[in-house]
């Protein structure tokens, strides 16, 4: 997702018409089953952390992170634009992330929210973060996949909104040479390159329009309306999108997100 905006007011007057409120947002929506997560990893005081996130959050995870590692511990995020939120023992470096220069085996735990689907060269992005990982340090990360998007209950125009924004996603991901679907490479990735403990989920929540959620995808096609134009969105499909999003009788699967926590073998 984008948060830099682009000039809309179909928005303005609530809880989301600003970039801020959009990342706000993407933290209480997906940031409770990254902590359930990074929890299962035994956190606990003095650990060096990693955080990629991929320009949405709050900076409220890492936050998060940095009171259960303590004042011996350490917490590095690597954002693509400055958190709004951001804890004293929390060390922000914003721009492209630069995982590349991760000094090597410096951080105990690692975790990336959509860091791998968001660059092209993903294979050299994980190397990189499996470098950056002391011997039996864990890795986390969680990976989404559209291609999983499924439109359950809604009148046929709105159904058809949801549809055709999704086919206009998988389109731009093509065009910038992303996969629309990485969160189903996770499982082969992370296996191929031998990581211990492995454990894998796979969740895609039905969505309710009118819910916080419904209305955090429908901002960010918002926010990106002229791409989406671009990629085959036609205003009448926005709008019956919209509609989908912001009505209770709506269900649908936006998509999936691949969650994976293992450790890197110890030497």
């Amino acid at each position: 997702m984008d948060d830099a905006g682009k000039g809309t007011d179909l928005f303005a007057g609530t809880a989301l018409d600003t970039a801020l409120e959009r990342r706000r947002a993407y933290g209480r929506v997906f940031d409770p089953a990254s902590r359930r997560l990074l929890a299962t990893t035994g956190l606990s005081g003095g650990l060096r952390c990693l955080e990629v996130d991929a320009g949405e959050g709050d900076g409220q995870l890492a936050a998060w992170l940095a009171g259960r590692v303590g004042p011996t511990g350490s917490v590095l995020a690597l954002a693509s634009a400055p958190p709004p939120a951001v804890n004293a023992g929390v060390q922000v470096q914003s721009g492209a992330p630069r995982i590349a220069a991760l000094a090597p085996e410096s951080f105990d735990l690692g975790h990336g929210r959509a860091a791998l689907s968001e660059v092209a060269q993903f294979t050299e992005a994980l190397a990189a973060l499996l470098r950056a990982l002391r011997p039996g340090g864990w890795l986390v990360l969680e990976e989404p996949d559209f291609s999983a998007a499924r439109a359950f209950t809604g009148s046929f125009d709105q159904r058809h909104g949801f549809t055709t924004v999704n086919r206009a996603r998988e389109a731009m991901s093509r065009a910038a040479r992303r996969d629309f679907a990485f969160g189903a490479r996770l499982p082969g990735l992370l296996q191929a390159r031998g990581l211990e403990a492995l454990e894998l989920e796979h969740d895609a929540p039905l969505v309710r329009g009118g819910t916080p959620h419904a209305a955090l995808l429908a901002a960010e096609v918002v926010s990106r309306a002229e791409e989406y134009r671009g990629a085959g969105l036609s205003a009448e499909d926005l709008d019956h999108y919209l509609s989908f999003a912001a009505d209770p009788a709506c269900w649908a699967v936006p998509h999936a997100t691949i969650r994976a926590v293992g450790r890197k073998p110890a030497r």
